[in-house]
């Protein structure tokens, strides 16, 4: 599994399938911008 990628959200399209794979949301981005918004929150 080295190179396993994993995904932190799945975008869907209007038809409510799940678009494809190249525009869901890569875990390390999610994971980033989840510590820089939550960093404007610490004392």
């Amino acid at each position: 599994m080295k190179d396993a990628k994993y995904c932190a959200h799945t975008k869907t399209g209007p038809d409510g399938a799940a678009a494809h794979r190249s525009e869901w949301q890569p875990l390390d981005e999610h994971l980033n911008n989840v510590a820089v918004l939550v960093s404007g929150f610490a004392a």
